[in-house]
């Protein structure tokens, strides 16, 4: 399975080393781009639901970057830009195209790495609770630098690209984000795209409860004296 994505890897980088077929691979990237755009705007603010124990990691991820010093405000800032970078994957393809991928075996992407460290974890400690496990997977992630860009559009090619350009997009739109310095914002934002990441393998837990989370919009302007 693995040589088999190597391989296709080697066919996708040759096909885009080709002048004409990037030019049009990255015309394609952009619109995609555009419209994931399009649905983060769209879901940022109403806020989606997630499953519960991963709406508790996202809490317990945003609590571990907060020093004693930084207080409430830096830790509020941090679940939302956590729970950005979630909205961030969930809307990086059309639904409908997802539909249809996880219908289609040779069609899917290989499974995300959230997901796979999740399993081995859960193998290993399976009496441990599932949001401790969830969020010790998206901290792990983070800092090994998982392949995450491998399930964005683009995959091999321009994943990186486009995951790069969704970070880009959430420190500029996210108003929590004005409150963290950049590396620490995108460092937040990836693990809550591998807490989506993750979601799916949580599949055979108990029943799922799901609750809903948002952002904080930003604070309509005053009107002039």
């Amino acid at each position: 399975m693995a040589g088999e994505r190597t391989r296709a890897e080697r066919i996708q980088a040759a096909l885009v080393a080709h002048p004409e077929i990037r030019e049009i691979a990255l015309q394609t990237n952009d619109r995609l781009f555009d419209e994931a755009a399009e649905r983060f705007a769209a879901a940022l603010f109403p806020g989606v639901t997630m499953r519960l124990e991963v709406a508790h990691a996202v809490g317990v991820v945003a609590a571990g970057s907060v020093n004693s010093r930084a207080g409430d405000d830096h830790f509020r800032a941090a679940r939302e830009v956590v729970i950005a970078g979630y909205i961030w994957r969930m809307c990086e393809l059309d639904p409908e195209l997802v539909r249809r991928r996880a219908g289609r075996a040779t069609d899917a992407p290989p499974e995300a790495p959230a997901a796979v460290r999740f399993r081995e974890l859960r193998q290993a400690r399976p009496d441990e609770c599932s949001t401790t496990l969830v969020a010790e997977v998206a901290t792990e992630a983070v800092e090994a630098g998982d392949a995450l860009h491998l399930q964005s559009p683009g995959g091999p090619a321009f994943g990186r690209r486009f995951l790069g350009r969704g970070a880009a997009l959430s420190r500029a739109t996210v108003p929590a984000a004005a409150r963290l310095d950049a590396a620490e914002h995108d460092a937040l934002f990836v693990a809550g795209v591998c807490l989506r990441d993750v979601e799916p393998a949580l599949a055979g837990e108990s029943p799922p409860e799901r609750v809903h989370v948002g952002i904080t919009p930003a604070a309509p302007a005053r009107p002039s004296p």
